[in-house]
């Protein structure tokens, strides 16, 4: 799992397990990793520890991942600090709440030292809206105002509510298995489309997904 690959018990080619779908590979985790903000508090380098697993995949691996997508808890501790550490890009999703709009300006400023002090290739690829309700009146406020100080780094897709997403996982299915023709998939793809613009991805099907 991805707390024995922190602990240094496997390397991440042994923890990488493939998937159902076509070149798409994980790194599950478990319940042990939630004690892993206290445990690897004192150790030397623990900002580097997942940057450093990463590497030596990179250099063990037969084909290195052309894309790796780190999920972070919802927290700025030791692991989203790790993800950040190894990471070229930053997507910051966002629900379309005042309570999460408050909190940009901290994420930001935990971005820009991340960038100053340990990894300055770092970059904010931009912000994701999702939760996103064009019929309520605080979802258009938060928009408009992230939009007024973000600009173009707003994805231009905003992710409906929609069932579907939250029952795909229960059945352990992505939302592309599970009901690929409803709302969630569609918002999904163009989000992955104008992912793979920002990036220069010449990725299959990315352009016309966005069209």
């Amino acid at each position: 799992s991805v707390y024995s690959l922190l602990a240094g018990a496997h390397r991440l080619d042994e923890v990488v397990q493939t998937t159902t779908v076509p070149n798409l590979t994980i790194a599950p985790t478990n319940l042990d990793l939630t004690g892993a903000e206290t445990e690897f508090a004192s150790e030397i380098g623990r900002e580097t520890l997942l940057r450093d697993a990463l590497e030596d995949y990179e250099r063990r691996a037969f084909r290195a991942p052309e894309v790796v997508l780190f999920d972070c808890p919802p927290s700025l501790g030791l692991l989203s600090l790790n993800a950040l550490v190894a990471s070229r890009h930053v997507i910051i999703p966002l629900q379309a709440e005042f309570f999460a709009l408050q909190g940009m300006a901290q994420l930001l400023d935990v971005i820009e030292r991340v960038k100053r002090r340990l990894n300055p290739g770092l970059d904010l690829l931009g912000i994701l809206v999702g939760m996103f309700q064009k019929q309520r009146n605080l979802s258009r406020e938060v928009l408009q105002e992230l939009q007024g100080h973000f600009g173009a780094l707003i994805f231009p897709t905003l992710v409906r509510i929609n069932v579907r997403l939250a029952e795909a996982p229960s059945h352990g299915l992505t939302i592309y298995e599970y009901a690929p023709d409803c709302g969630g998939a569609e918002d999904y793809a163009a989000v992955a489309a104008e992912v793979a613009r920002r990036l220069d991805l010449a990725l299959p099907g990315a352009d016309a997904e966005l069209d």
